[in-house]
């Protein structure tokens, strides 16, 4: 089920506990479910929305996330539009509870503990702490979470800009800043990247 919760989108994650059955999926039922969430997502967006699910083109990015210290999988996908960015988490393999996602200043996610992906970032006129930019997120006892939402005031080829950057997913409502050698609060992390040619195509298949 989608529901809209002012600029996020929720999925439902309980529609999801069945990999058999999502696995089995005709393709054009599959298509035809991206379709579903892209227009939702265009009402919860506005009158000029940038659908994630259209995002198959040159100036949008992705970061595909691997786990720091946790088995945690996922992608992240940014589309930028006239008023920011719309992004979208597709994550597996979490603990129930509460997370936040957080843009970091580097792109780099090869330390053991996260800290190469340097400082928190959030633009410098940024109404909210870089820690509190991107709104919290709540995962279920599946495991897994689907979660679309828009950030205004940051962009992909324009200033402010996220190229250049990482994102992490930390466990709880707040967001640690990384420390040499100190454990922390990271669960996954990736470093963002122009978007894979053939998005669309690789979810009907």
């Amino acid at each position: 089920m989608f529901t809209c919760d002012g600029a996020v989108l929720r999925v439902d994650a309980n529609e999801r506990a069945n990999p058999k059955r999502s696995h089995g999926m005709n393709p054009a039922l599959k298509l035809a479910t991206v379709a579903l969430a892209a227009a939702l997502l265009a009402a919860c967006a506005g009158p000029n929305p940038s659908s994630p699910a259209a995002a198959d083109q040159v100036g949008n990015m992705e970061a595909r996330m691997r786990g720091v210290g946790s088995a945690a999988t996922g992608r992240v996908v940014v589309v930028d539009n006239s008023q920011g960015v719309t992004l979208t988490l597709d994550a597996a393999n979490l603990q129930q509870g509460n997370y936040r996602l957080a843009f970091h200043a580097v792109p780099n996610c090869s330390s053991p503990n996260g800290e190469s992906s340097g400082p928190v970032w959030a633009p410098p006129d940024s109404a909210k702490p870089p820690g509190e930019l991107i709104p919290g997120l709540y995962v279920g006892m599946t495991e897994m979470v689907s979660y679309a939402v828009r950030i205004p005031g940051v962009h992909i080829d324009r200033e402010p800009s996220l190229r250049g950057r990482s994102i992490v997913l930390h466990r709880g409502n707040f967001v640690d800043e990384p420390l040499p050698g100190s454990s922390n609060n990271y669960i996954a992390c990736g470093v963002f990247e122009n978007l894979t040619p053939g998005f669309l195509q690789r979810i009907v298949q």
